[in-house]
């Protein structure tokens, strides 16, 4: 409504504006209707700004506004009629933005409000046509015609606007919900927004219908729809899909707090009946189709458990939502494990490692709940939690900081606001960009152009660049020089392979002699013993991190360390 009203202003105060240089209009008319245009032009552009710098327009003044406008257009087609000479020609032009102003009315309003405007329309056409010397019945006739073709086009957009609303809830049926969620994955596809989409269905609602008539069915469905939405958010989309099943449009939230809400909704139902709810989150690439086949097959998947429970696709322990939780909760922690220089043994950097302080469980290793918070979304809110804690920890300590590594997940770098993201974080806390760096599964890495695009965006905030586990993926080494990194992680099991009564490392020499060719920082990784230290220096790599040196520590004790063995 708000876009309506300003396109009509503004287009309306520039039309008329170009007109009077073209219609040889009275003098004394010109000055008038050039300030009615200029005053229409500023109005238009004052709605469009609204809700930001200015107020917003409530609901009902809109119906003022435009009689004001529909009383403009009459005065202003009243003034040019005024000259003879072009008298019919000056009518027909003013009076023509007024076509556009009903037909807003017509299809922006309910019916009574749409028809009074309509009538307000007519009048004004009919008072202006005749006060000019045109015959009453020819401008009964003009004016009529007019108001016909509104009409017409009115009836038509309102018929193809109740195609999409469900005549029983008076929500969107499924024709409307898909629409609704195929803007919405495009959206989410621009990398505005996470996005996740429940289907919820009754349990068995033909018992109702058995035992109370076929009635009650439909009295089951209107209230729980009446229910749903009076608890939902106003930013979650509520849609009748069809029969006694129902979806939901999420935006804005990841996959736990989406299955809370499916949960948190399903189990707010009429008396004698429950409710299942199958749960999915969109991944990049996604359609909008395949959105919706994986909630629904959620939804059977719960069916099928016994109904009257949520399932989510690919999270049937509900691992997102827990993970989410862990962080709100304070049950995620870092430890931090140096790096060290292999010619000094002084600590260089640190990486940052996550652990989960389980209540029920204990310390749940990494390997079990990372690779499902990649599989579920989560990852998303763990890694804005890691990038923030380390800014946190790194900025409050003394004077001399070291740059600390974060694991990222390729999925994160897919995200075309990704680095802008760690551009906010840093800023938020004071932190150049060289003291983080980024590392990067090698088996991870693929064709997608928009994953060295952010390295190099992040590589642009002074953050570095180092390939996580190189030797154990799949990566091209054809590859490797068009890749935007500064440092090579080597896998530990290459390291550990070392032979304790021999200095022989064919792969790693080769590794090393690769990465003084390519420039790039080598780093051994679980580095255990003395001697796979030794051998690693010898072949040219600059720096080690393992259990030979440190276990991963609390941030605390890692700011005393300064040189290791």
């Amino acid at each position: 409504m708000r876009w309506t009203t300003a396109a009509l202003f503004v287009v309306y105060g520039l039309s008329t504006l170009v007109a009077t240089h073209f219609l040889d209009l009275a003098a004394q008319y010109q000055p008038v209707i050039a300030a009615i245009s200029g005053s229409s032009l500023t109005f238009g552009i004052a709605v469009i700004l609204s809700g930001r710098w200015i107020p917003q327009l409530p609901r009902a003044a809109h119906h003022t506004v435009l009689v004001v406008l529909t009383l403009l257009i009459g005065f202003t087609a009243h003034s040019a009629g005024n000259y003879p000479d072009q008298r019919a020609s000056s009518l027909v032009a003013m009076l023509m933005p007024l076509l556009p102003v009903l037909l807003g009315a017509a299809a922006l309003f309910s019916l009574r409000a749409a028809t009074l405007h309509l009538i307000a329309g007519g009048v004004v056409a009919v008072w202006v046509l005749a006060a000019s010397g045109i015959p009453s019945g020819a401008a009964i006739l003009a004016a009529s015609s007019t108001l016909a073709a509104t009409v017409m086009v009115a009836v038509l957009a309102r018929q193809a606007t109740a195609a999409e609303w469900d005549a029983l809830t008076g929500l969107r049926n499924r024709r409307g919900f898909l629409r609704e969620v195929e803007l919405a994955v495009g959206r989410a596809d621009a990398g505005e927004h996470a996005l996740g989409l429940v289907m919820l269905d009754l349990d068995q609602p033909e018992r109702v219908g058995a035992r109370s008539g076929p009635r009650a069915g439909d009295l089951l469905i209107a209230e729980t729809a009446r229910r749903w939405s009076a608890r939902l958010p106003e930013d979650v989309l509520l849609s009748r899909y069809g029969g006694s099943m129902f979806g939901l449009l999420v935006t804005g939230r990841r996959l736990g707090a989406v299955t809370d809400l499916a949960d948190e909704t399903r189990t707010d139902v009429p008396a004698d009946v429950t409710a299942s709810s199958g749960v999915a989150a969109w991944v990049p690439g996604e359609t909008a189709a395949a959105l919706v086949a994986h909630a629904q097959t959620a939804l059977a998947q719960a069916k099928a458990a016994g109904r009257g429970r949520t399932v989510v696709h690919g999270d049937p322990w509900h691992t997102a939502s827990r993970i989410e939780a862990a962080l709100t909760n304070g049950e995620m922690f870092l430890l931090y494990q140096p790096i060290v220089d292999l010619d000094s043994g002084r600590i260089r950097s640190f990486e940052a490692l996550i652990r989960w302080r389980d209540p029920r469980r204990g310390i749940v290793p990494p390997l079990e709940f990372i690779p499902q918070a990649e599989a579920t979304g989560a990852i998303h809110a763990v890694g804005r939690w890691t990038v923030g804690r380390v800014c946190r920890d790194v900025m409050a300590a003394p004077d001399h900081r070291r740059p600390v590594s974060i694991n990222v997940a390729v999925s994160e770098l897919r995200n075309p606001r990704y680095a802008s993201g760690i551009a906010g974080v840093l800023e938020e806390w004071g932190m150049p960009g060289e003291l983080l760096i980024i590392e990067v599964l090698e088996r991870d890495f693929d064709d997608d152009p928009q994953i060295n695009r952010s390295l190099e965006e992040l590589r642009a905030l002074g953050c570095l660049i180092a390939l996580d586990d190189f030797g154990a993926g799949y990566s091209s080494l054809g590859r490797l020089h068009t890749m935007p990194i500064d440092a090579i992680k080597v896998d530990g099991a290459l390291v550990m392979a070392i032979p304790e009564d021999d200095d022989e490392a064919p792969i790693l020499e080769a590794v090393g002699e690769m990465g003084r060719r390519l420039g790039v920082r080598l780093v051994g990784e679980h580095v255990e013993t003395r001697h796979q230290a030794e051998v690693l220096g010898r072949l040219g790599f600059a720096r080690g991190q393992g259990y030979f040196f440190s276990p991963p520590v609390n941030w605390e004790t890692a700011q005393r360390l300064d040189s290791l063995p």
